[in-house]
Protein backbone atom coordinates (compact mmCIF):
# COMPACT_ATOMS: atom_id res chain seq x y z
CA UNK A 1 0.00 0.00 0.00
CA UNK A 2 2.85 2.08 1.01
CA UNK A 3 4.14 2.10 -2.82
CA UNK A 4 0.61 2.87 -3.90
CA UNK A 5 0.36 5.85 -2.43
CA UNK A 6 4.12 7.13 -3.04
CA UNK A 7 3.16 6.71 -6.42
CA UNK A 8 -0.03 8.63 -6.31
CA UNK A 9 1.62 11.35 -4.59
CA UNK A 10 4.84 11.58 -6.75
CA UNK A 11 2.14 11.88 -10.36
CA UNK A 12 0.32 14.34 -8.56
CA UNK A 13 3.77 16.36 -7.74
CA UNK A 14 4.76 15.55 -11.59
CA UNK A 15 1.64 17.56 -12.82
CA UNK A 16 2.25 20.57 -10.80
CA UNK A 17 4.62 20.70 -8.08
CA UNK A 18 2.92 22.50 -5.39
CA UNK A 19 -0.22 20.21 -5.90
CA UNK A 20 -0.35 17.81 -2.95
CA UNK A 21 -3.81 16.29 -2.30
CA UNK A 22 -4.88 14.90 0.44
CA UNK A 23 -4.96 10.40 -0.21
CA UNK A 24 -7.59 7.88 0.75
CA UNK A 25 -6.80 4.40 0.06
CA UNK A 26 -9.40 1.93 -0.13
CA UNK A 27 -9.62 -1.64 -0.86
CA UNK A 28 -13.28 -3.28 -2.37
CA UNK A 29 -13.97 -6.74 -2.00
CA UNK A 30 -17.03 -7.88 -3.85
CA UNK A 31 -18.29 -11.29 -4.53
CA UNK A 32 -18.55 -11.84 -0.17
CA UNK A 33 -20.05 -15.04 1.27
CA UNK A 34 -21.81 -12.72 4.30
CA UNK A 35 -25.55 -12.12 3.32
CA UNK A 36 -27.31 -9.30 5.03
CA UNK A 37 -31.44 -10.04 6.29
CA UNK A 38 -33.58 -7.76 8.73
CA UNK A 39 -35.65 -9.24 11.58
CA UNK A 40 -37.94 -6.66 11.14
CA UNK A 41 -40.91 -7.31 8.43
CA UNK A 42 -41.52 -3.57 8.40
CA UNK A 43 -38.34 -2.76 7.04
CA UNK A 44 -37.94 -5.58 4.25
CA UNK A 45 -37.78 -4.54 0.64
CA UNK A 46 -41.46 -5.36 -0.73
CA UNK A 47 -40.68 -4.14 -3.96
CA UNK A 48 -39.88 -7.38 -5.82
CA UNK A 49 -42.26 -10.01 -4.45
CA UNK A 50 -41.28 -9.37 -0.42
CA UNK A 51 -37.80 -10.62 -1.44
CA UNK A 52 -36.48 -10.22 2.41
CA UNK A 53 -33.63 -8.74 1.10
CA UNK A 54 -32.69 -5.23 3.21
CA UNK A 55 -33.07 -1.88 1.92
CA UNK A 56 -30.67 -0.34 -0.36
CA UNK A 57 -28.52 1.77 1.08
CA UNK A 58 -27.94 -0.45 4.21
CA UNK A 59 -24.98 0.03 5.81
CA UNK A 60 -23.08 -3.09 8.46
CA UNK A 61 -20.31 -1.87 10.50
CA UNK A 62 -20.30 -3.42 13.61
CA UNK A 63 -20.44 -7.02 15.06
CA UNK A 64 -19.18 -8.88 11.79
CA UNK A 65 -16.62 -5.75 11.21
CA UNK A 66 -12.97 -5.71 12.00
CA UNK A 67 -12.90 -3.75 16.03
CA UNK A 68 -9.83 -1.55 15.18
CA UNK A 69 -10.24 -0.93 11.54
CA UNK A 70 -12.06 1.28 9.25
CA UNK A 71 -14.65 -0.86 7.43
CA UNK A 72 -18.16 -1.89 6.58
CA UNK A 73 -20.14 -3.73 4.39
CA UNK A 74 -22.79 -1.68 2.15
CA UNK A 75 -25.74 -3.15 0.33
CA UNK A 76 -26.48 -0.53 -2.16
CA UNK A 77 -28.68 -1.85 -4.76
CA UNK A 78 -31.82 -3.47 -5.45
CA UNK A 79 -31.73 -7.09 -6.86
CA UNK A 80 -34.68 -8.47 -8.51
CA UNK A 81 -34.14 -12.28 -7.96
CA UNK A 82 -32.16 -13.84 -5.09
CA UNK A 83 -30.39 -12.62 -2.35
CA UNK A 84 -28.14 -8.74 -2.45
CA UNK A 85 -24.69 -9.64 -2.01
CA UNK A 86 -23.10 -7.02 -0.21
CA UNK A 87 -19.71 -5.11 -0.94
CA UNK A 88 -16.89 -4.75 1.48
CA UNK A 89 -14.86 -1.35 1.93
CA UNK A 90 -11.52 -1.63 4.03
CA UNK A 91 -10.02 1.81 4.48
CA UNK A 92 -6.24 1.36 4.64
CA UNK A 93 -5.21 5.19 4.75
CA UNK A 94 -6.91 8.52 4.96
CA UNK A 95 -5.37 11.07 5.13
CA UNK A 96 -8.92 13.02 4.40
CA UNK A 97 -9.95 12.12 7.96
CA UNK A 98 -13.30 11.33 6.91
CA UNK A 99 -15.76 10.52 9.48
CA UNK A 100 -17.59 6.95 9.47
CA UNK A 101 -21.21 7.99 8.84
CA UNK A 102 -19.50 10.56 5.60
CA UNK A 103 -17.59 8.03 4.13
CA UNK A 104 -20.45 5.11 4.37
CA UNK A 105 -22.88 8.17 2.95
CA UNK A 106 -20.47 9.40 0.20
CA UNK A 107 -20.24 5.89 -1.11
CA UNK A 108 -23.61 4.97 -1.24
CA UNK A 109 -24.36 8.10 -2.97
CA UNK A 110 -21.42 7.37 -5.50
CA UNK A 111 -23.67 4.00 -6.34
CA UNK A 112 -26.21 6.23 -7.82
CA UNK A 113 -23.76 7.99 -10.20
CA UNK A 114 -23.06 5.39 -13.17
CA UNK A 115 -24.04 6.42 -16.38
CA UNK A 116 -24.71 2.77 -17.84
CA UNK A 117 -27.51 2.41 -15.17
CA UNK A 118 -30.60 4.79 -14.20
CA UNK A 119 -30.23 2.91 -11.12
CA UNK A 120 -27.90 2.59 -7.97
CA UNK A 121 -25.16 -0.59 -8.70
CA UNK A 122 -23.68 -2.69 -6.21
CA UNK A 123 -19.93 -0.95 -6.61
CA UNK A 124 -18.28 2.48 -6.91
CA UNK A 125 -18.64 3.24 -10.52
CA UNK A 126 -14.86 4.54 -10.05
CA UNK A 127 -14.02 0.71 -9.68
CA UNK A 128 -16.64 -0.04 -12.81
CA UNK A 129 -15.03 2.08 -15.55
CA UNK A 130 -11.46 1.11 -14.03
CA UNK A 131 -12.34 -2.29 -14.68
CA UNK A 132 -13.77 -1.24 -17.85
CA UNK A 133 -10.85 0.79 -18.91
CA UNK A 134 -8.54 -2.29 -18.18
CA UNK A 135 -10.44 -4.65 -20.39
CA UNK A 136 -10.37 -2.49 -23.41
CA UNK A 137 -6.71 -1.36 -22.55
CA UNK A 138 -6.35 -5.49 -22.59
CA UNK A 139 -8.09 -5.99 -26.04
CA UNK A 140 -5.86 -2.70 -27.87
CA UNK A 141 -2.75 -4.62 -26.43
CA UNK A 142 -3.47 -8.04 -28.17
CA UNK A 143 -3.98 -6.26 -31.19
CA UNK A 144 -1.21 -4.29 -31.54
CA UNK A 145 1.17 -7.41 -30.07
CA UNK A 146 -0.82 -9.17 -33.57
CA UNK A 147 -0.13 -6.56 -36.00
CA UNK A 148 3.24 -6.07 -34.88
CA UNK A 149 3.68 -9.89 -35.56
CA UNK A 150 2.21 -9.50 -39.12
CA UNK A 151 4.17 -6.40 -39.71
CA UNK A 152 7.37 -9.15 -38.54
CA UNK A 153 6.00 -11.71 -41.30
CA UNK A 154 5.98 -9.01 -43.77
CA UNK A 155 2.35 -7.89 -44.09
CA UNK A 156 1.05 -4.79 -43.49
CA UNK A 157 -1.13 -4.02 -40.68
CA UNK A 158 -4.86 -3.10 -41.00
CA UNK A 159 -4.98 -0.16 -38.80
CA UNK A 160 -8.27 -0.98 -37.87
CA UNK A 161 -9.51 -2.08 -34.19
Amino acid sequence: MWQEVVAIKKACSYLEPDYMPSVTFVVLQKRRRARFFTGNNERRDRMFNGSGNVLPGTVVDSDICHPNEFGFYLCSQIVTQGTIQPAHYHILWDENRFAADTFQCLTNYLCYTYVGCTHSVSIVPPVLYARLMASRCRLYMERTSSDSEKVDEGHAPSGRF
